[in-house]
């Protein structure tokens, strides 16, 4: 069990061998080790050996299509992460007598099915409401396509329709980033591969101090981005006059942004949140998520 990327772990274990494979069929061409010679009293004696210090390793069929293999889980395990995360409808809140509602789907993989009391949990997911405490309502969609029916609250009660997956569900919100995780847990076996959320998110919103709360909003002009790639973001001002920003990226590898708001993803896809900070007010701050694609 391992937090390093699959590949990662592959490479290391067939470089670390590479001395064993090179005995067996040396290559006058390659470069096998640099020898760091030290001086002592009596003379020079060798103090340490760098395996193939310059990279110039040779790699078999087998391990070139077992990394491949390794490399076409990830994609396929990142194309699930990325399609429940990337709802562009969601960030749009309707907004109606000071309440405010967005919605969305998240699909929570189950592998190969589970087992009674088995949890699973979604990728973290912007509701787009804006920081601060919001109300979520969780409804497990049905598996049946003509039908289309959510069912909210306790599937047991429905217990003559099977046509949904039997599971309690919750929602734990991160009210400083905006965010939040679905967790269901199965009441029943099952052998279905994933189960479909329906979630809508509430917030009631005092018009008259709405109407003078100064906020800043940023805008990224793009719903997704490439590895590497880079994107300007921009910040509108709302009940305020404009302002310098300061511009930060939340965690470690998750790209870098400059003064100007020029964000340059990192080489690993994923969601990666970017804040704009006021220079003058540090109680305002706006927060955008950015969905990195191989």
């Amino acid at each position: 069990v391992t937090n390093r990327p699959v590949e990662d772990c592959v490479a290391q274990d067939y470089q670390s061998e590479i001395m064993q494979y090179a005995s067996d069929n040396p290559c006058k061409d390659i470069c096998l080790a640099q020898l760091c010679m030290e001086a002592d009293e009596i003379g020079f004696c060798i103090g340490e050996v760098r395996p193939v210090p310059w990279g110039q390793w040779v790699y078999s069929n087998p391990q070139l299509a077992l990394e491949q293999m390794v490399l076409r889980d990830r994609i396929t395990l990142l194309q699930y992460q990325l399609s429940s995360l990337e709802q562009p409808e969601a960030v749009q809140p309707a907004q109606e007598n000071g309440l405010q509602m967005t919605s969305g789907d998240a699909v929570i993989r189950l592998g190969i099915g589970g087992k009674v009391g088995k949890r699973f949990f979604s990728q973290e997911i912007p509701h787009g409401l804006g920081l601060g405490n919001v109300t979520i309502v969780l409804g497990v969609v049905e598996n049946d396509p003509q039908t289309g029916g959510i069912v909210y609250g306790s599937p047991e009660i429905f217990d003559e329709q099977r046509a949904v997956v039997m599971a309690e569900t919750a929602v734990r919100l991160d009210p400083r980033k905006g965010t939040f995780v679905i967790g269901v847990r199965l009441l029943e076996p099952t052998s279905q591969y994933e189960i479909s959320i329906h979630w809508t998110a509430l917030r009631y919103v005092d018009q008259k101090k709405l109407a003078q709360e100064k906020k800043m909003i940023i805008h990224s002009g793009v719903k997704s981005l490439r590895v590497l790639e880079s994107v300007y973001l921009t910040v509108k001002f709302i009940h305020m006059n404009q302002s310098d920003v300061i511009w930060s990226v939340e965690g470690e590898n998750s790209g870098s942004i400059n003064a100007n708001g020029c964000y340059t993803a990192p080489n690993r896809p994923g969601v990666y949140q970017v804040t704009a900070t006021c220079a003058y007010d540090s109680s305002i701050k706006a927060s955008a998520f950015l969905v990195v694609k191989p």
